[in-house]
């Protein structure tokens, strides 16, 4: 009876919650009216919700369903750009994104042209609920998205992947009792 009584409170009391593209819409004209993102920026991103709204459903990641993991992989040509500063620059970017870059760092080799570095970003973001009396709650929350990122360098481009990302998600509850 205590099993069937607990799993009856956690499937009752989970909510879920999905992102739309309407939401992704309101979000984007946000980002315009407080002139976080420049007009063009805006166009982009608007061009690439309606391609998306076209398609049906947003981008697939790539899913490795032998190690369970999800790989993001993006190719930037950089031309006049020689592989020493683009080098150079990735670990400079690495240092401002993650701090301190010795810490992060996992593995570097100029001639190969790889960087790896494992490390995490925190994206906030504010979750609403029904409390148990019927009244609105919101926090304002932040997730920990834990990632390895490896950057290949050529002359004239640069390869990103992210690998391994997981996100550290906790949640909180009602507590009963003294």
């Amino acid at each position: 009876m205590k099993h069937a009584l607990l799993l009856l409170l956690l499937t009752f009391c989970c909510q879920a919650y999905g992102q739309s593209l309407a939401h992704e819409y309101a979000l984007l004209n946000e980002k315009l009216k407080s002139e976080d993102y420049s007009v063009e920026k805006v166009r982009d991103m608007n061009a690439r919700l309606k391609e998306m709204e076209k398609a049906g459903t947003y981008p697939v990641l790539q899913y490795d369903t032998s190690s369970n993991d999800v790989t993001y992989r993006y190719v930037l040509d950089c031309p006049s750009i020689p592989k020493s500063i683009l080098y150079k620059r990735v670990k400079e970017w690495c240092a401002l994104k993650y701090g301190d870059f010795e810490t992060v760092l996992r593995y570097e080799d100029f001639e190969t042209g790889k960087v790896i570095v494992k490390g995490y970003v925190e994206l906030p973001y504010e979750f609403t609920w029904a409390e148990m009396f019927g009244g609105a709650m919101m926090s304002a929350n932040k997730t920990r998205c834990t990632h390895a990122l490896v950057a290949t360098v050529k002359d004239f481009k640069l390869k990103i992947e992210l690998r391994e990302v997981a996100y550290d998600i906790e949640y909180g509850g009602y507590m009963f009792g003294s």
